[in-house]
């Protein structure tokens, strides 16, 4: 399980980052019921959006690679999330991320409030 940060940078685009759990406490405070899960089809995609909600992310099955929409030409940037990883997004301003769900997919995501 790894734990990321998504968010908007000074510079207006998304970047991604691996954080640690001490750095997150407001995942303490999580309440499943305001939750949604979602499941893919292999190889879906959503275009560069910037995220409609501050959000975590929790993926339960399968794999999902995002990208900074700045990047989209430099697969370096991409970042594959799989089973176990939870992901704190925030980037909702800027160019955003593009999203493609590699195999089926099955996550949850949570709003949290600021």
């Amino acid at each position: 399980m790894t734990i990321y940060r998504m968010y908007t940078g000074d510079d207006s685009n998304t970047h991604i980052e691996e954080t640690p759990l001490a750095d997150n406490p407001d995942l303490m405070k999580l309440e499943a019921t305001k939750g949604v899960y979602i499941r893919t089809r292999p190889n879906e995609t959503m275009e560069a959006h910037p995220a409609p909600e501050l959000r975590w992310l929790v993926v339960l099955s399968g794999i999902m690679a995002v990208t900074p929409a700045v990047s989209l030409d430099d697969p370096t940037t991409t970042v594959r999330f799989g089973p176990g990883d939870i992901v704190r997004i925030t980037d909702t301003t800027g160019t955003g991320h593009a999203t493609e769900f590699i195999d089926n997919c099955t996550f949850a995501v949570m709003p949290f409030a600021t």
